[in-house]
């Protein structure tokens, strides 16, 4: 097999699924834990879809509804 170098060690990484999935394995005695998780992933993607759509708006004129004078 392969061996690690000297002094290698594994990285801790946080996984949003990961913490997620826990957190609904242990939803009937912690219901707090999945809350964190999944407010995070809901919280990043409204902001990417938001930031996308700002992209959008900036770089496709097409995109901006102009009103006439007068309009409601």
């Amino acid at each position: 097999g392969v061996q690690p170098e000297v002094g290698a060690q594994e990285r801790y990484t946080i996984d949003w699924g990961v913490l997620l999935d826990q957190g609904v394995k242990n939803l009937r005695d912690a219901p707090a834990g999945a809350l964190g998780p999944a407010f995070a992933i809901a919280v990043a993607g409204l902001a990417f879809g938001w930031f996308g759509d700002g992209l959008a708006r900036i770089f496709n004129p097409r995109l901006t509804v102009r009103r006439k004078a007068g309009d409601s």
